[in-house]
């Protein structure tokens, strides 16, 4: 699922739930541990075709970088934040490691 969801750009629980609403079935867990140990695991049969449903995916890959520069909106500032070198009354933990 990981890696074919990100040949589509989604994510792995996005595609499972297309499979889910398209009573697609899905390998079972340890399905392909099984298929690299030499065992031939049953399979779900797909189900028969009641309607002429087309499932289409089309593959983009959106790198988190791009969707960062993709924002409407900029950014807000966050102002520096003065720390004193003399603090009064800190904390128990703050005393114990400085």
């Amino acid at each position: 699922m990981l890696q074919l969801a990100a040949k589509y750009g989604l994510s792995d629980v996005g595609l499972a739930k297309i499979c889910k609403k398209h009573d697609i079935p899905k390998p079972t867990r340890g399905y392909w541990s099984q298929v690299k140990a030499g065992r031939k695991p049953t399979q779900t049969p797909l189900p028969s075709q009641q309607s002429e449903t087309k499932i289409t995916l089309h593959a983009h890959s959106i790198t988190a970088s791009q969707q960062l520069t993709n924002k409407s909106e900029p950014e807000p500032e966050i102002p520096p934040v003065a720390i004193t070198k003399n603090l009064q009354d800190p904390h128990h933990l703050v005393k114990k490691c400085c």
